[in-house]
């Protein structure tokens, strides 16, 4: 086997995916990632090889070569050549099998990949769910059962709105909820619904500034910053997306609320509460 680093210029990358071997299909997130770094001139050489077994088919590096095509930049790459084994691609998609959605993610150059990857999984749970109370379902069981790099590559897809959503909702509440991500997913799906709603709502509960003690951005922000974040064997992360939604609905209608609760035992247990204006039912 042998090794060189050399300038990969589009045409060349071209020629070679032209002989491309066993490769999984090409993510079009990944490759945009890939090439809006190569664009912004912050790709880095860093060992990691594009390869190629003795007959001169491409084992490994398809989305660094595609990325290459697309941005139009010409970039320093290390390449082996001559790999021996036939099946060595195999282990390929392997290693990258045992990576979390997170490191996949942050490969991809997604920022705060864990966040992010973790927000992905509730979105991906969210779009696949038929129903609210499938959706609820989901999330207690773990959002979603999508593998590694599916998760990573709707975080690169929706790394723009968890940003968004982020930077409006940073505040001591969300910090101390037990789970930024889950409300952070939330914002990312209201937003998607009414931004203009959802910016008031996060307005809100950013600023803490409130005219009535009964408002139902007021009686959220006081329970996610609350420190008893356990619920008699309730899973915490759906009893609070349940506050949420019901909180949010809430404010869109200009309602006030004298408590804030999401009940789910006792003689009138209520299903898991719908978002206003979403499609699902």
């Amino acid at each position: 086997m042998q090794f060189k680093v050399m300038q990969v210029t589009p045409k060349i990358a071209a020629s070679w995916l032209d002989n491309n071997g066993m490769n999984r299909k090409i993510s079009k997130a990944h490759t945009s990632k890939l090439a809006d770094v190569m664009n912004r001139g912050k790709w880095v050489l860093n060992g990691q090889s594009i390869s190629f077994d003795e007959n001169g088919r491409l084992l490994d590096g398809q989305h660094r070569l595609s990325a290459v095509v697309m941005s139009g930049k010409t970039v320093q790459m290390t390449i082996a050549l001559g790999v021996s084994d036939p099946e060595a691609f195999k282990s390929y998609d392997g290693v990258a099998l045992k990576r979390g959605a997170h490191q996949v993610a942050a490969m991809m150059g997604v920022s705060n990949s864990n966040r992010v990857a973790a927000i992905a999984r509730i979105i991906i749970a969210w779009e696949e769910s038929a129903t609210t109370e499938e959706f609820s379902r989901n999330l207690r069981h773990g959002a979603t059962s999508s593998a590694p790099d599916e998760v990573a590559e709707k975080a690169c897809e929706i790394q723009d709105e968890a940003e968004a959503a982020d930077s409006m909702a940073n505040c001591s509440a969300v910090q101390r909820s037990g789970s930024r991500a889950t409300v952070i997913s939330m914002i990312v799906i209201f937003a998607r619904i009414d931004p203009v709603s959802t910016a008031s709502f996060c307005h809100k509960l950013k600023s803490g500034l409130f005219t009535s003690d009964k408002d139902p951005v007021f009686l959220l922000r006081d329970r996610l910053m609350s420190s008893d974040k356990t619920h008699s064997g309730k899973n915490w992360k759906v009893y609070m997306v349940a506050l949420i939604i019901k909180a949010f609905n809430a404010h869109r209608k200009g309602k006030e609320m004298g408590v804030l609760r999401w009940r789910t035992e006792g003689s009138c247990p209520e299903g898991f509460p719908r978002i206003n204006g979403a499609a699902k039912q």
